[in-house]
């Protein structure tokens, strides 16, 4: 797709670089622009410098036409995800607008935006002090450690390009904070990409700066100028739900680009927490977009289901992150199951995904029996609160060392048992001469032994405890 230059209200189509710039003009905006993005071949949406709170559209075979008014004056625009974001000017807000829908929104960023550029599936944003901070649709907002920035670029492959003061180079940046080497090199001015050449505008903003270093004057003299991608869009738009063309009455674009019919989303994200009910782990199967992208639903108009969305997932992955670094090295976030508590409603860790077991369903249990450590009362110490609790294995009489399905404990052995999607049977207790809780126990089910610091040391008798076949020692055999 090409791409566009606008100098003062005068607006020119980079199409080749050999051609000079003033040779493409298209036509001429009815006012100067203090931002300005292209949403389609020829088509403009742009915010004038006298009402910097309007949106309006232009395109060469048509006059400008006002699309909407923003609370407060932008002084910068993008077309993004097949939506129109603007920077608050001197404040924290960026506000979204969907074309498709006609909806505004607003979305409160961590500083004042200073500059922004779009990442993969969010922002890239640069406060007054240099400092930059990631905001993703679906993770919320972190702050950039590793770069300290002094200007934003453009963007390039899901990736902001930044210009770093102190490295005297450019970096990739993503909303989620990865930072790397760009693709693009010799990257030093404001850019924009045009049929996969790079087109820089140099830092007096008087020259274009093309591949192999080219260079064109811009023509006429005017203090606004603005480099402008085209971006591709899809010249056939219909919702993947119901096979059916978009209409703007009734459609809307989500956080990702993909666009729907509203009654299609609403029904698909109507019951995205089912599994409450169910008692089973989370998942965000039907809280993910149906367009296969595996980012949240998320817009204005399936509100409130979008907040309870984004809130759990954000607290969920946070809590798998802290946990695959601290205490499960080898495992991945998808190997954590976490499941609701049904006291205070919030996510606990319930074991780990092991494929086999999944296979016929979770074992069926009570909702109301999901229970995180705070809410749980069985067991309190009053020197190491519920830190080193311990239970009693929930199929034998050994001491457990996993958890699965939130409610099940396992010994090592039970555990190496567990084989098949079918649940394992119970093991009887061999009597208080052969049980390593010596026999002081009145169910075969689970409960709190005790706390594992705290027990006296003859309470359990270790030498009754059964290893699983890849323990050490000789132990007892089940026949």
């Amino acid at each position: 797709m090409p791409a566009f230059l606008i100098n003062g209200q005068d607006v020119f189509r980079l199409r080749d670089r050999a051609v000079d710039v003033g040779h493409e003009k298209i036509g001429t905006l009815p006012h100067v622009p203090v931002s300005a993005a292209c949403f389609a071949t020829d088509s403009i949406y742009y915010v004038p410098e006298y009402s910097p709170e309007s949106l309006l559209s232009w395109c060469p075979s048509e006059p400008a036409k006002l699309i909407t008014k923003f609370s407060h004056p932008v002084k910068k625009i993008i077309f993004f995800h097949n939506k129109v974001f603007c920077a608050q000017k001197k404040g924290h807000f960026i506000f979204s607008y969907d074309p498709l829908s006609g909806v505004t929104e607003t979305l409160e960023m961590p500083c004042e935006v200073a500059d922004f550029e779009p990442g993969g599936n969010g922002f890239v944003v640069l406060n007054e002090t240099g400092d930059l901070y990631g905001y993703s649709f679906d993770n919320g907002v972190n702050k950039i450690h590793e770069v300290v920035s002094m200007k934003l670029l453009g963007n390039y492959r899901n990736a902001a390009v930044v210009w770093v003061a102190s490295k005297c180079a450019a970096v990739s940046v993503t909303e989620e904070g990865n930072a790397c080497t760009p693709t693009l090199s010799s990257i030093e001015h404001c850019f924009v990409v045009d049929q996969n050449d790079v087109i820089q505008l140099d830092k007096d903003a008087k020259v274009l700066i093309y591949p192999n270093g080219l260079r064109r004057s811009i023509p006429g003299r005017s203090e606004h100028i603005h480099l402008l991608h085209s971006p591709v869009m899809e010249t056939e738009r219909i919702c993947v739900l119901c096979l059916c063309e978009l209409d703007e009455s009734g459609s809307l674009t989500l956080d990702c680009s993909h666009q729907f019919h509203i009654e299609c989303v609403l029904e698909w994200v109507n019951n995205w927490d089912e599994f409450k009910k169910k008692g089973s782990h989370i998942s965000f199967t039907r809280a993910m977009c149906p367009g296969g992208c595996k980012h949240l639903v998320r817009h204005p108009l399936i509100q409130p289901a979008s907040k309870c969305i984004r809130e759990l997932f954000s607290n969920v992955s946070l809590q798998k992150r802290k946990m695959v670094q601290l205490i499960y090295p080898s495992k991945t976030e998808d190997d954590l199951l976490f499941y609701i508590c049904s006291k205070c409603s919030n996510p606990f860790l319930g074991g780990e995904n092991i494929c086999f077991r999944m296979q016929g369903g979770e074992p069926a249990k009570d909702p109301s029996s999901l229970l995180c450590e705070n809410c749980k009362t069985d067991f309190h110490c009053s020197k190491h609160d519920r830190e080193y609790v311990i239970y009693k294995c929930s199929y034998c009489c050994n001491p457990a060392t996993h958890r699965s399905f939130a409610t099940r404990y396992l010994c090592d052995r039970c555990d190496e048992r567990w084989t098949g999607s079918i649940e394992v049977e119970k093991i009887p207790c061999p009597g208080p001469n052969a049980c390593p809780l010596g026999g002081h126990h009145n169910t075969t089910c689970t409960y709190p032994i005790g706390c594992f610091l705290c027990l006296p040391e003859d309470f359990l008798a270790m030498d009754c405890i059964i290893p699983s076949s890849r323990g050490e020692g000789e132990g007892h055999t089940i026949e």
